[in-house]
């Protein structure tokens, strides 16, 4: 940064004393950087002396002088200031260059005097940092077109603006005209600010999972509209597929019970994996239920346990297979399969305690309850019996202090506990919900059981619309404008969101792209919908779509409809009567002629 500087008082024998020097004067010094033009520097001399005019010696330095501009004259003040305008070559360093400045006397003497003259570094505009947009996954070799964000800054204390910025992309990736070269532009950067741009390329499979370093070039404009190049280079990241581990467990079972096969697949790749998917594709047992056999995203580093419960009802004591497949989707779009086998050992029939759970999907940020069904299959009642919930961290339990007392529980039947139940969290995830049992048997003895139940939470997208209006007459042949908001009350928020406006037998869809929508964020919109000129008069109803995707990517819409009356643009005028209009046109003849009558009889008498 350059300020305005005095200069200790230095004299030399009849040499006048230089009370100021700079580029710009002291209460508006300026900036001055190489290909700088007709920038003003001024010397200013001591008060009350006469001088004939002041010479710059511009030879071996950087400076050139403007039409006259090394040679000046004093202005007539109480100082002497002496103002030089210089061009600054575009190839000049920045640092400090001596002058010699000599000062012309009305006598016919001079003495000269050493200047030294400021020329600052050019504005250091560069490539703060580059990030990949998450909205596709991160980027692994043959994911497609992916989007790179790259943070343009000045830290200048002056604007800048042009900014042009090309790179060189590492083989396997490519600009969307096919190209190893990216281009980004900027139209201004603020002082002190920094600007990002979003630049799409297409990764293909010639790459390799790693770390690259991307050289650029970037070409600007400053304030003075003097041009600047700058380059470096910053890294970007190609990750590896997701990659899918299976555990299958194997069950223990009486007969004519349930038994339930736990599978659990952990995504332990550093990209997510969607559409995970169990299918059972070969059983020795009876199907009853499954739950969660699919899910649209799995992150990395997460787990998903998927249940299925079988029948071992008058099934003989032995040993049953069960296959299932497997398929996910990994980042680059291609589709994995593969089989694994359980094994379900039926064994003779015993007394036992059974718990289940619903829902086993909730909502973070609101309130939710959750059903815990225990069932007594003893032929006797189950006594002093006790719930306890394995705490987490995340999920806040409503009057719960620790444990529940049930009581006891006849034979051969159930009771229903309801929990009401917070998730603290903002983001989709599975919690491990553990709950032990304890009871004192039929033989006496206090037993104790484990449960785990994987709920799963996720954000709720809910819709409305608001302040819907049509702000003008709905006539047959005319326009009409649909106005209103649409709002997110929910607690996640609403993707790539589309309005949609339909008047049934008489237009076709009016679409308007709203874009993501946040949590208690109305957004405005305005639609036009044509009115065709056979649309007769009449109520109709306009239908008014939301269409738009959560985080998995699966499409929703909300709808409403919209009331509206349509009237006809022309009505004919009624067909005059024929007696009103004679009557009319009798009264004014007979005016007429009265009144000409009167005209004769005055120019008579008047002669």
């Amino acid at each position: 940064m350059i300020s305005a500087f005095s200069v200790p008082a230095v004299s030399w024998a009849s040499s006048p004393l230089i009370i100021y020097y700079n580029w710009g004067t002291p209460q508006s010094p300026i900036t001055v950087r190489p290909g700088y033009t007709n920038q003003p520097f001024i010397v200013i001399l001591q008060p009350n002396t006469e001088y004939k005019y002041g010479l710059l010696n511009l030879t071996g330095t950087p400076f050139t002088n403007v039409s006259g501009g090394s040679l000046a004259y004093s202005l007539p003040s109480q100082s002497s200031t002496f103002t030089f305008y210089l061009n600054v070559k575009a190839s000049a360093s920045a640092g400090k260059y001596p002058v010699n400045f000599t000062v012309y006397f009305l006598n016919g003497s001079s003495t000269t005097s050493i200047l030294y003259v400021n020329i600052n570094s050019p504005p250091n505009v560069s490539v703060l940092e580059a990030f990949w947009e998450q909205g596709n996954g991160l980027p692994t070799p043959s994911s497609g077109i992916q989007y790179l964000n790259i943070v343009i800054g000045n830290p200048d204390k002056y604007p800048v603006s042009y900014v042009k910025l090309t790179g060189r992309l590492p083989e396997g990736i490519s600009s969307l005209s096919g190209t190893n070269e990216i281009k980004a532009y900027v139209p201004y950067i603020a002082q002190g600010s920094f600007q990002t741009v979003q630049v799409p390329v297409n990764i293909t499979s010639e790459i390799k999972p790693g770390t690259y370093s991307l050289t650029y070039n970037i070409s600007f404009e400053d304030y003075e509209g003097v041009k600047y190049f700058t380059k470096g280079s910053f890294n970007i990241t190609i990750y590896p597929q997701g990659k899918v581990n299976v555990v299958v467990l194997p069950a223990i079972t009486p007969q004519n019970s349930i038994a339930s096969v736990f599978i659990k697949i952990f995504n332990d790749g550093i990209t997510p994996v969607t559409q995970v998917q169990i299918e059972p594709i070969q059983a020795q047992l009876q199907l009853i239920k499954d739950n969660y056999s699919q899910i649209q995203y799995l992150l990395p580093g997460k787990s998903l346990t998927f249940v299925y419960n079988y029948s071992t009802q008058n099934v003989p004591q032995g040993t049953y297979q069960l296959a299932f497949q497997i398929s996910y989707v990994a980042a680059n779009g291609q589709l994995y399969e593969q089989n694994y086998v359980s094994y379900v050992s039926v064994i003779a029939p015993i007394n036992y305690v059974s718990l289940s759970i619903f829902p086993t999907e909730i909502y973070y940020m609101r309130n939710n309850t959750l059903s815990l069904v225990l069932s007594n299959s003893y032929n006797n009642t189950l006594k002093n019996i006790q719930f306890y919930l394995q705490p987490v961290s995340n999920l806040y339990i409503y009057n719960y202090s620790g444990i529940i007392n049930i009581g006891n529980l006849k034979a051969d039947s159930q009771k229903t506990i309801n929990m009401y139940v917070l998730p603290e969290m903002n983001a989709p995830a599975v919690i491990p919900l553990q709950v032990e049992v304890s009871y004192l048997n039929p033989y006496g003895f206090y037993q104790q059981q484990t449960y785990l139940f994987p709920i799963f939470v996720n954000g709720k997208i809910q819709i409305s619309f608001t302040s819907l209006n049509i702000n003008s007459t709905a006539y047959n042949g005319s326009t009409v404008s649909i106005s209103g908001s649409v709002l997110n009350s929910g607690t996640q928020e609403a993707y790539y969101g589309t309005i949609e406006a339909y008047l049934p037998n008489f237009s076709e869809n009016v679409t308007s792209y709203i874009g993501d929508l946040p949590v208690d964020s109305p957004t405005p919109f305005a639609l036009s919908l044509y009115i065709p000129e056979n649309a007769q008069p009449g109520l109709y109803t306009i239908y008014l779509r939301y269409v738009y995707q959560d985080p998995y990517g699966n499409v929703y819409s909300y709808q409403t409809n919209l009331p509206i009356t349509v009237y006809v643009t022309h009505i004919a005028p009624a067909k005059p009567n024929t007696y009103h209009f004679n009557e009319t046109f009798a009264l004014i003849f007979v005016i007429a002629i009265v009144l000409l009558a009167l005209i004769v009889i005055y120019v008579r008498k008047s002669k």
